[in-house]
C-alpha cells in the first residue's frame, strides 16, 4: 500500500487517492495491532479495509484478481477464527 501512496500513478489519478492509502495504511496498522491482541472489532474493522481497497482499486482500473486472493485468505481465516477472539 505504502507503494501506491507513494507512486506516480496514484496521483495521475486523481488528489484523493493518495490522501485515501494514506489512511488506509494508518488504519491497517492499528488493525493489525488489534489482531495481535486478538481483538474482534479488529478482524472486522481489518476486513472491511481490505475489500474497501479492493472496491476503490477497481474505480482506480488497478485491480487485479492476484491482488485480490491474499486479502481474500486474510479474510476468510479471520472469520474462521473470529468467536475465539475477545
Amino acid at each position: 500500500m505504502i507503494n501506491l501512496v507513494l507512486s506516480p500513478m496514484s496521483k495521475q489519478v486523481g488528489a484523493i487517492y493518495p490522501l485515501y492509502f494514506t489512511l488506509s495504511v494508518a488504519l491497517s496498522l492499528l488493525c493489525i495491532g488489534g489482531l495481535w491482541l486478538l481483538k474482534r472489532w479488529a478482524a472486522l474493522a481489518y476486513g472491511a479495509v481490505l475489500i474497501c481497497n479492493q472496491i476503490v482499486l477497481l474505480v482506480m482500473g488497478y485491480w487485479e484478481l492476484s491482488a485480490a486472493i491474499i486479502p481474500a485468505v486474510i479474510i476468510v481465516l479471520m472469520i474462521k477464527h473470529l468467536d475465539k477472539m475477545s
